[in-house]
């Protein structure tokens, strides 16, 4: 997979090892742990064993992740991070819509996530609207949002 309007040297892949899946689950322990101080217990959970997750390299580095839950026709994306030094360049919208890409090989329909208020907008860019009220997900206010997919 591959972003048309990013750098050439960007891909992103579909974790498929231990190594990766390690790469990945740093990358969020950094931006929603240690940056964003969400407790370690809350990040990882039930669903890292069935979910799909995905890294993006930037050459030979990897600078963000993110997981998708396949649910019948929605697909819940989720754990969405770039690495802060990567962050405002796009990235974020490529990983976003890889996992799209991915939710639409597989069958989903939608694609909902539970978005941080502070990224609402992230989201909004990318086309997702918001469905229902603010809620408190692990001491952070958020919202879920959803996005109809094109079968493409």
């Amino acid at each position: 997979m591959r972003s048309p309007d990013i750098q050439q040297d960007l891909t992103i892949t579909i974790v498929a090892n231990q190594h990766d899946l390690d790469i990945a689950f740093e990358i969020r322990r950094r931006v929603f742990v240690l940056e964003q101080g969400f407790e370690l217990a809350d990040e990882y959970d039930a669903d890292d064993a069935r979910a799909i997750h995905l890294l993006v390299h930037k050459a030979e580095q990897s600078i963000a992740t993110a997981r998708i839950i396949p649910d019948g026709e929605i697909a819940r994306i989720g754990r969405v991070a770039v690495l802060p030094e990567y962050r405002g360049a796009g990235y974020g919208l490529a990983i976003t819509a890889a996992c799209e890409e991915v939710a639409v090989e597989r069958g989903s329909k939608i694609a909902q996530l539970h978005s941080q208020i502070q990224v609402q907008s992230f989201y909004e860019r990318a086309g997702y609207k918001t469905r229902g009220d603010i809620f408190d997900e692990c001491g952070w206010p958020h919202i879920t949002m959803e996005k109809v997919l094109s079968s493409r």
